[in-house]
């Protein structure tokens, strides 16, 4: 029994309720007439449950059929449910344990029921108050079909009730889904033809659609021809279903399906052929995608071939890299190997020299680990041009064999055992490679089935070779058939790198009244090289022509002193030898032999152009002759012109270059003097040097100052003791964990803030464990991310304060291991990576996506290594995500948080400044302060500028206390929700300020107050006076917490600390304090710092976060410090709050690090703004 489950032609859904087989009879009694839906009853081979089907009715229905109970299919849905009740005991007002109604679905709609995590199916049962489980596949009962899957629906009669008209509801919105996109396709499931294979599709895992596609999903209009009068019975008669199996590596067959299948239905919808992709073994790694169409000997078109090059130009583009070879592997029942081999291989033979690609036959006997060894595997590997040039006769040649083919005129010199050409046209699709293509196939041979022969010029069979393509051949009209090679619809293949034959014509040689002919080679041959085609006149090899001159004319012949004789052998070229025919006889014959026919009549009027003669007495010609003369000269003179003139310019220009670079290499050294000179004049009181003056600090701060570090103390100290080593301290319990893989993550987040602080003796015991137990190699699944910003990022900041090698080298060990994440086909990193074995992906919960800020946050610490090292492979994986994402980068700057790794272009996601996009807006500007603001780094500030277009359109304000904030954005609507985490915004507003002309500069600042004040009050919002994780905002209410726990966060005291720099105004400092305090007050304990389950309870957790020390107590220890303490001139933050010293770059050269590049500089380059 087939799946049966939507009507694409209507998007009306088909239902299939399980009913027991034997209580069937009293429930078709019962049941009757059933408005708006046809019954029909399927009883199983095996199982002891038949399968009710309840279609809709296909006449219309009226506008006012609505009703509570749904559409008129569902309405006849519930009645046929509530008979099947009755009948089993479950009566709709009965007092028993409940009903169950057991569905079928097809596996293409379980996802739609099921939802992403589960929620529709979640949400279902919520609402219905019954219980929906939906059943493996090897749980579903024998009556199904394959691919089928198995909703249970229990509960009382009313919620199951709701619960089946939900998910009924649900099927019948995705039918009218499926009907959009795929127009008037027909569902058509059944065997393949000719062979044994299961009608099962693979369930493909794929990115944006739900896994475990049907069959039923991939097919596609019924395709007929409308050429000719309509002789619908005949061609039914003679229709066949013409199949061909492409084999497809497992890792592209989701890139071929395309999101929610829509590159396959495209394939069927423009081809008419039905493509389908079959299961594979356990134990094989490659999956067949089965290509077939309902053909006739008369279709002057052949979908099934036509899907063919499309598909597997589609594989060859998955992956494909310049210069490698493409390989296409076809399935072939033995019995259609003979029609390839031909006698003694002669045609496959052909077909490689034609092609030159390399074609193999491997017999069934080698393809046991195949899913199907029954059959022949035909191998072709070469460029992708060669490949389907390859296939294109491969096919014709099985489809030869389906349909016997007419000859319209005699096969001259076509040996016996091969048979003609189809008469088909080549496929219309084929991949663009270069502009000087030729715009078609050209027509393989024979006529076109119902083509007006009488467009064509008659000739006599045996005067004209029915292959010839030239302007004198009987089949020229045929190069005009408008199947387009590349030029009607675009291609977006790669480059093909040489010329290919088109088609293979056989040589013929034209027939006249000559008594020999030279031999001649047979068989397939590109177009280019046959005999008769194009203008060329044919070249024969050796021609004998013997004339029968009477005895009184040979006078003439020979001449005076055989003059003449000799004059015509010195004009013509050829060999004449005079003998006599026969004894007694009064003719002589005259035999010339020497060189070609062609030669032959064409040597004499060849000659005559070289003849002044023949110019001097045609003054036109010999004025057109000097006129071409004169043209010649003078383009030769201005070629050698041009020559010249770049020759000086090659030589000269690179000096020039590099004198120009030097002179701004220099300038920029001066510039760097000059301002040294300038700060030690202002240290020279009265002329005579002197220490720079040391600015007193403010007591207040200075006690505070040592409370913070005090703090540090105490969270140092319980980490050393309890948790040493380990990536994570766990206060209330106190032992550690291993959060991060087992990476040290405290310890290593927490060296530069030792080093800041003073803290050297604690500095020096975790440097001591770094050198002896930091150890990467670890089988552990680690984030990108996470690793980068602590362990790269926090290694590297430890190397720029204390200058011990022993940092770098370890960043630049675990970089190595990171590397492999960018390995992706677009450069976006994968965020997800295995430390021992380097094997990356992303997590499952992102539907494969790479999310924003994972991708885009790992610059800073890259560029800094390649700055460090000398070694630039860092530095170009990370920007390299940049240039990708600035090709398609929005005007309002907003990427939603989800970027395909693939194809590097976001799709439809939540746009956020807070979790899973803050970062990547943060390292665009932290990048241009990285690279001191220089035009090589310009194109950063410039992408950040816009994006705070967009976050500007995100502000709001509530009422009444007019509390600035930033929303989120979901497609065109807003949502009230801001996250803590976005409270990193405001110092980023501010630090980026400066770079804006004055009203601008004023504006953003000014922002970036209104902006800290909201997160001073989430704060303040509380009993404990600490920030919940995010918070909603309602008109009259100003903002309410909406998850409520404090895990330490740092991000508005890394904004306080940014607004005091950049303003000196001390009340950001009171708000820090006030925020130390209230850490102090609720998450100090005896043996750490833990965070809180409840701000508004004060519960407290078992965590103390690694960015707690890092961070946080950071940020509060530099908010009380002199702002020589780690300058924002010198130093930028990575988002962990690490350190890392400002590098000038120019031109995409940093300071100090050796490039391979040339030294061409483009001139108009200025350093910005240090």
């Amino acid at each position: 029994m087939e799946p049966q489950s939507a009507d694409t032609s209507t998007g009306a859904a088909v239902f299939r309720l399980l009913f027991p087989s034997s209580k069937t009879g009293s429930l078709v009694g019962k049941l009757g007439f059933v408005p708006g839906a046809k019954v029909q009853f399927d009883y199983p081979t095996q199982g002891d449950e038949c399968v009710v089907v309840i279609r809709p009715d296909p006449a219309p229905q009226s506008p006012n059929s609505q009703s509570p109970d749904g559409s008129p299919a569902q309405q006849a849905l519930v009645r046929v449910f509530r008979r099947m009740a009755d009948e089993l005991g479950e009566p709709e007002n009965g007092n028993g344990s409940g009903c169950c109604c057991r569905l079928l679905i097809g596996s293409g709609q379980a996802g739609v029921v099921i939802g992403r995590g589960g929620k529709v199916v979640e949400k279902m049962s919520q609402e219905s108050g019954a219980q929906v489980r939906v059943f493996p596949r090897d749980q579903i009962p024998a009556c199904a079909s394959a691919g089928d899957e198995l909703i249970q629906i229990t509960g009382d009669f009313s919620a199951v009730k709701k619960a089946l008209l939900s998910i009924s509801g649900c099927l019948l919105d995705n039918a009218k889904v499926d009907t959009a996109n795929s127009g008037n396709s027909k569902v058509s499931v059944g065997s393949i033809h000719g062979t044994s294979m299961p009608a099962q599709v693979d369930s493909v895992p794929h990115r944006g659609f739900v896994s475990g596609f049907n069959a039923a999903d991939y097919q596609s209009r019924s395709y007929s021809s409308n050429s000719g009068p309509d002789n619908s019975s005949q061609r039914m008669a003679m229709e066949e279903e013409v199949v061909f199996k492409l084999l497809c590596h497992h890792d592209k067959v989701g890139s071929l399906i395309g999101k929610g299948g829509s590159i396959v239905r495209t394939f069927q919808s423009e081809t008419g052929a039905s493509i389908k992709i079959v299961d594979a073994a356990p134990d094989s790694n490659e999956r067949v995608v089965v290509i077939s169409a309902q053909e006739s000997p008369e279709l002057n078109y052949s979908p099934a071939q036509e899907a063919v090059m499309r598909v597997h130009h589609r594989i060859a583009e998955i992956g494909f890299e310049p210069g490698a070879a493409v390989v296409a592997r076809l399935l072939l029942h033995p019995q259609q190997i003979g029609c390839l081999l031909g006698k003694g291989g002669f045609i496959i033979n052909e077909m490689r020299r034609a092609t030159g690609a390399s074609i193999r036959i491997f017999p069934k006997e080698q393809n046991q680990k195949s899913t199907y060894h029954h059959d022949d595997i035909v191998q072709v590997i070469g460029s992708l041009h060669s490949v389907q040039d390859a296939l294109f006769h491969i096919t014709s040649r099985i489809r030869e064999a389906i349909f016997p083919m007419k000859q319209s005129y005699p096969n001259f010199g076509v040996p016996p055992h091969m048979s003609s050409f189809p008469e088909m046209p080549p496929p219309s699709f084929r991949p663009r490679h270069n502009p000087t293509s030729p715009g078609a196939y050209p027509s393989p041979v024979g006529f076109h089935p119902g083509m007006d022969r009488s467009a064509f010029r008659s000739q006599p069979p045996d005067h004209q070779s029915p292959f010839s393509h030239g302007e004198h051949g009987g089949l020229s009209h045929m190069d005009r058939v408008p199947y387009s090679y590349g030029g009607e619809r675009p291609g977006h293949g790669p480059a093909f790198e040489r010329s290919s034959p088109r088609a293979w014509t056989p040589q013929g040689v034209s027939s006249g009244n000559l008594r020999e002919t030279g031999d001649a080679n047979m068989g397939l041959a590109p177009r280019s090289g046959s005999i008769g085609s194009g203008s060329q006149p044919p070249q024969l090899t050796s021609t004998t022509i013997e004339i029968m001159i009477p005895q009184a004319f040979m006078s003439h012949v020979y001449g005076e002193n055989n003059s003449t004789l000799n004059q015509i052998r010195q004009v013509s070229g050829a060999n004449l030898v005079v003998h006599d025919s026969k004894p007694g006889s009064l003719e002589t014959q005259v035999v010339g032999l020497r060189g070609a026919m062609a030669r032959t009549r064409s040597s004499s009027t060849r000659l005559r152009y070289c003849n002044p003669a023949y110019y001097l007495k045609r003054p036109k010609r010999l004025a057109l002759l000097f006129i071409a003369f004169v043209c010649a000269t003078l383009i030769v003179w201005d070629r050698q012109s041009l020559v010249r003139e770049h020759e000086s310019r090659r030589l000269y220009l690179p000096a020039l270059n590099d004198l120009i670079y030097d002179l701004q290499e220099e300038l920029s050294k001066l510039n760097e003097e000059l301002n040294h000179l300038k700060t030690l004049l202002e240290d020279l009181p009265n002329g005579r040097a002197s220490e720079k003056e040391v600015v007193p600090d403010d007591p207040i701060d200075v006690q505070r100052r040592e409370k913070v570090k005090e703090a540090m103390i105490h969270a140092w100290g319980s980490y050393e003791k309890y948790a040493w080593g380990q990536d994570e301290l766990q206060p209330q319990t106190k032992n550690g964990v291993n959060s991060f893989g087992g990476l040290g993550a405290t310890l290593v987040d927490s060296l530069d803030t030792l080093y800041i602080m003073g803290l050297h003796e604690q500095f020096q015991r975790a440097r001591e464990w770094v050198a002896t137990s930091l150890d990467f190699d670890k089988d552990y699944e680690a984030s990108v991310f996470e690793t980068t910003i602590r362990v790269v990022g926090g290694l590297l900041s430890a190397y720029d304060l204390s200058e011990d090698k022993l940092f770098l080298d370890k960043a630049r060990e675990i970089a190595d291991r990171l590397l492999p994440a960018w390995d992706t086909p677009s450069g976006i990193p994968y965020n997800i990576i295995n430390l021992a074995h380097g094997r990356a992906h992303n997590p499952s919960w992102t539907g494969g996506e790479s999310i924003l800020a994972d991708s885009g946050t790992e610059q800073v610490e890259f560029i800094a290594l390649s700055q460090r090292t000398g070694d630039p492979k860092y530095q170009q994986k990370a920007e390299n995500v940049i240039v990708q994402l600035n090709k398609t980068f929005p005007d309002d700057g907003l990427l939603p948080i989800y970027i395909d790794p693939d194809k590097g272009t976001a799709g439809y996601a939540t746009i956020t400044f807070g979790a899973m996009g803050d970062s990547f807006y943060e390292y665009l500007l932290k990048v241009w302060i990285q690279g001191n603001k220089t035009s090589a780094v310009k194109p950063y500030r410039d992408m950040w500028e816009k994006s705070m277009i967009g976050l500007s359109s995100l502000i709001r304000r509530t009422t009444p206390s007019s509390f600035a904030y930033i929303c989120e954005k979901n497609g065109n609507t807003l949502t009230n929700k801001m996250d803590e985490l976005a409270c990193f915004a405001p110092g980023m507003l501010a630090l980026g300020s400066s770079g804006y002309g004055p009203d601008e500069s004023k504006k953003f600042l000014s922002l970036a107050e209104e902006l800290a004040w909201t997160c001073y009050n989430f704060y303040q919002s509380t009993p404990t006076k600490l920030a919940g994780e995010n918070y909603f905002f309602h008109a009259g209410q100003d903002l309410s917490v909406g998850t409520s726990w404090n895990i330490l966060r740092p991000e508005t005291i890394e904004s306080l600390f940014y607004l005091w720099r950049l303003t000196g105004n001390k009340t950001y400092q009171e708000w820090g304090w006030n925020i130390f305090q209230a850490f102090e007050k609720n998450s100090r304990i005896d043996s750490g710092y833990v965070g809180l389950k409840d701000v508004n309870t004060g519960v407290k957790d078992n965590m103390m976060q690694s960015f707690f020390l890092a961070e946080t107590l950071k940020y509060l220890y530099l908010l009380f410090s002199p702002t020589s303490v780690i300058s924002l001139d010198d130093w930028v933050f990575n988002t962990e709050a690490h350190p890392l010293k400002i590098v000038t770059r120019h031109d995409g050269k940093s300071s100090g690090v050796t490039s391979d590049r040339p030294k061409i500089r483009l001139r108009g380059r200025k350093e910005g703004r240090p």
